[in-house]
């Protein structure tokens, strides 16, 4: 998806200035795996079988779509409820959404600069500026905010290893050694 479509889905997307889209389509992985920081498997309990994609459920979590299961999912990987969508030294955060059947919609994170991000299901990954901007007929409202204590300090780090692809750093390489060859 390109920011129009994005934006026409998320209307609210369209006042927020800190909105971008951080990472290219990847089928890998879906917005609860990148919301517990994983970007190589995807989470849900549905027990499908997708083309070349890992998929996952805890054994030990209900099998359901239920934002209760998804609540005890987060909770299995150490998250508790929390009121505050506001940083907090010391902690991850992440939000829940649900629609009006109390299914689980979608999940986001809280960065370390304060922002959130989010994966829209097998497309990019995007940055917002808060869990709100998301709501709407698509992904509903907020179910929960959550948080988890960590060893190392949130703020400054990203355990995710780097986002550009071999591609992009490969290109820029070809480049830098185009331009040389040309001075020659």
């Amino acid at each position: 998806m390109d920011e129009l479509e994005i934006k026409t889905i998320f209307v609210l997307l369209n006042a927020d200035p800190s909105f971008s889209i951080t990472s290219p389509w990847d089928k890998k992985y879906n917005c609860i795996a990148w919301a517990l920081m994983f970007d190589d498997r995807w989470i849900e309990p549905s027990g499908y079988q997708l083309d070349g994609v890992f998929i996952f459920w805890p054994s030990e979590v209900s099998k359901s779509y239920s934002i209760v299961a998804y609540r005890e999912l987060f909770e299995h990987y150490g998250y508790e409820v929390c009121q505050s969508l506001l940083p907090e030294e010391g902690y991850r955060k992440v939000a829940l959404y649900q629609d009006t059947d109390n299914t689980c919609t979608h999940a986001s994170r809280l960065k370390s600069d304060g922002k959130w991000t989010s994966k829209l299901g097998q497309n990019e990954d995007i940055q917002h500026l808060n869990p709100q901007m998301l709501e709407g007929k698509d992904y509903g409202k907020l179910a929960y905010i959550m948080r988890k204590q960590v060893d190392t300090p949130v703020l400054n780090t990203s355990p995710l290893r780097d986002r550009k692809s071999s591609k992009q750093k490969k290109k820029k390489k070809q480049q830098q050694s185009s331009k040389k060859n040309k001075k020659k």
